[in-house]
């Protein structure tokens, strides 16, 4: 596998959500023809061989994918938890979402000091957060009125301290930008 598709999969492996062709050429510096020759390639290996990860292309952006048997043995893990408690990792990360009442994942991740792609895809799952609009590369999350209801809040403000740690958490978040940059 060349380097630069072997970039591009662990950026896709990295990512809970899909890349759009532009965001990789914004990633990797690569001329858009370079990406594409890659993503070819990753995708001949992948989905070609007898793997249980494909990658999934549709109108320039790409995902990995689970597919067959390691696909069913996760959706039965992902329903389990569904159904069950959450975490306590996934707690911290919906308590951010909801101080800061939205974060793309640079700055969950920045502020958690830990990768949260799994707690977002559980929260999401779930319906305690949601995708909002994208602030330029990154997808926003968002409490929804689920949140809400899972948390036994009549408003977000009414979360204990909340202006403080809104405001405490909107700085940090401030500064996993000016470190991502």
């Amino acid at each position: 596998m060349s380097e630069l598709a072997n970039i591009i999969v662990g950026i896709l492996f990295y990512e809970s959500d899909s890349l759009k062709l532009e965001e990789l050429v914004s990633l990797t510096g690569k001329k858009e023809d370079k990406i594409k020759e890659a993503i070819n390639e990753i995708s001949e290996i992948y989905n070609t061989s007898n793997s249980s990860i494909n990658l999934l292309s549709h109108n320039d952006s790409y995902q990995f994918t689970i597919t067959g048997e390691a696909r069913d043995l996760i959706m039965v893990r992902d329903a389990k938890e569904r159904d069950g408690e959450l975490s306590r990792a996934a707690l911290e990360t919906l308590s951010l979402i909801i101080y800061l009442s939205h974060a793309t994942k640079n700055e969950i991740d920045y502020i958690r000091g830990v990768q949260s792609s799994y707690m977002l895809r559980v929260l999401v799952s779930r319906g305690l957060i949601a995708r909002g609009s994208k602030s330029g590369n990154q997808t926003i999350y968002i409490p929804t009125i689920e949140t809400l209801r899972f948390m036994g809040l009549e408003k977000i403000e009414d979360m204990p301290d909340y202006e403080k740690i809104h405001n405490d958490l909107s700085v940090a978040a401030k500064n996993s930008f000016i470190i991502s940059e």
